[in-house]
């Protein structure tokens, strides 16, 4: 087990994590600065996903991306469809990537704004648009706790 303080601060780029006893090659963190203040930080791997960790309300939440399209209501958009279900707006922010650590697939400066949605198991969605680019991704995720979270030793 890895509380969130060693999570960030001694986890090295090529480590592997267990993350939901799935291995997760660690590649390098990024430093989202959001707009009331708080800062995040979004740990990523080899493949299309993330950890987002929020030290303030020691959060951690395990994204993976899909391919899959997510349905939008327009008549509601604080609901979309995912795989049969339906989520329900959660969260909503903006932040600023301030600090890069490694080798991760963003650059400094580009502002992010990012949509939770969750199903009433606990399941989300995230919607993450880099407005700087346009460019629109899209995650599956689901909550992680510490004792979730291991690193393997060689």
């Amino acid at each position: 087990m890895m509380t969130l303080k060693q999570l960030l601060e001694t986890t090295q780029p090529g480590q592997t994590l267990l993350a939901h006893n799935d291995p997760f090659d660690y590649q390098g963190k990024a430093e989202i600065t959001l707009e009331g203040g708080d800062v995040i930080y979004w740990l990523f791997n080899e493949k299309d996903s993330f950890i987002s960790v929020n030290p303030e309300t020691d959060e951690m939440v395990d994204f993976r991306g899909v391919e899959d399209e997510v349905e939008r209501e327009e008549d509601d958009p604080g609901t979309v469809g995912y795989e049969g279900d339906n989520y329900e707006l959660s969260y909503e922010d903006r932040g600023t990537l301030t600090k890069i650590e490694g080798d991760i697939p963003l650059e400094e400066g580009h502002i992010f704004v990012f949509k939770d949605y969750e199903k009433e198991d606990g399941g989300l969605v995230r919607i993450l648009e880099n407005e700087m680019t346009g460019e629109e991704q899209i995650y599956a995720g689901s909550i992680l706790v510490e004792e979730e979270v291991t690193l393997v030793e060689d």
